[in-house]
């Protein structure tokens, strides 16, 4: 069934409008994450740290929707795969973007050609997406077998949330009481080997079958219902627990937990279900933005470094202070990736 037959709105070249909106908030998402982390552990015990606690738990979700909507296109089965395209595409197209971008980051902090090369091969810190997501994009293949058949797909789903979001965060969250225990636990766990199935490539699988199989409204209520649980359960988890570690920790934030997990499902199906409604004087904007939102995920943290040097975070309020960089971040980021797609040949391999 491919997902415009499922009611999903398309616009030009076949485009899916929810998936155009989705990157949009998720990128929104992500940079107001980064500057929710600024300070994160300097200003830990303070009202802005609270604050930064609260905006953290708010837009976790921005990671995991980007993976479920790749997973919902990539895995979509009435679109043939071609595996030589997709390594000539999409494999060398991540590749080509975190070498050139991450070069220019490692220019921004050189310290001499031994560290600029190190720098140059680690990346920065946030292109840990472009490494999971090119490993997502080597499993296709085998992931698409998976999901050929649901009962398959929905068991695998299952051993996901097991293994991703259950049992690993409840043997860090006994580490957070017991260091030893939870070492013990950890190793003893990691013997199953379970890779395939955890981490990223459960929200991966998730988003092809949310795009491919009926939700029932009484399943929407339940995730809305316990996003909103899972919302309050995190951010009243981080203080607690911090206050009890007296240090910062986000136990109850990791994009791995099932707090930020619900949390994905629900932004990712209160959009696939509502984001039809939007006036079609809008959609031309949301469309120059969706083609942008690789690159804008590629210059924020720069963006965020460079404006650190004239604003001092720390003089103002993060109650109103993070919302409005975020917003502030989001548009130089967006004119610089115009900017950067005016240069012939760039825009088709590093954006």
């Amino acid at each position: 069934m491919s997902l415009e037959s499922r009611g999903n709105k398309a616009v030009a070249g076949n485009r899916i409008l929810q998936f155009d909106i989705l990157r949009c908030v998720a990128m929104l998402a992500v940079i107001a994450l980064h500057v929710a982390a600024q300070n994160w552990e300097i200003s830990f015990p303070s009202t802005n740290w609270t604050f930064s606690a609260i905006y953290d738990a708010l837009v976790r979700w921005g990671v995991p929707v980007f993976f479920m909507i790749s997973g919902a296109l990539f895995l979509n089965l009435s679109r043939p795969l071609d595996v030589k395209r997709l390594y000539k595409k999409n494999v060398v197209r991540i590749v080509c973007a975190f070498l050139f971008w991450s070069a220019l980051y490692a220019l921004m902090n050189y310290h001499g050609v031994v560290s600029f090369f190190s720098d140059l091969i680690q990346g920065p810190v946030h292109f840990w997406f472009l490494k999971t997501l090119l490993g997502l994009y080597v499993v296709v293949p085998i992931l698409r077998a998976v999901v050929n058949d649901r009962k398959t797909e929905e068991y695998f789903l299952i051993v996901a949330f097991l293994t991703t979001f259950i049992i690993p965060w409840l043997i860090a969250l006994v580490g957070c009481a017991d260091l030893k225990t939870m070492y013990f636990l950890n190793g003893n766990y990691n013997l199953f080997r379970l890779t395939l199935a955890t981490g990223y490539t459960g929200y991966f699988v998730l988003g092809h079958y949310f795009c491919t199989y009926p939700v029932s409204a009484r399943v929407r209520h339940f995730v809305y219902g316990a996003a909103v649980v899972s919302f309050i359960c995190g951010i009243m988890g981080t203080i607690l627990l911090s206050q009890h570690l007296h240090r910062p920790d986000i136990t109850f934030l990791n994009e791995l937990g099932i707090f930020t997990g619900f949390e994905s499902a629900a932004i990712f199906l209160f959009v696939m279900e509502k984001g039809t409604h939007v006036p079609e004087r809008h959609v031309p904007l949301l469309l120059r933005v969706s083609n942008l939102s690789f690159a804008i995920y590629l210059v924020h943290v720069g963006v965020i470094r460079m404006l650190r040097k004239v604003i001092d975070i720390s003089d103002f309020s993060s109650s109103y202070f993070i919302p409005l960089f975020a917003i502030v971040v989001f548009v130089v980021s967006y004119l610089i990736a115009r900017l950067v797609q005016l240069i012939p040949g760039l825009n088709k391999y590093v954006m």
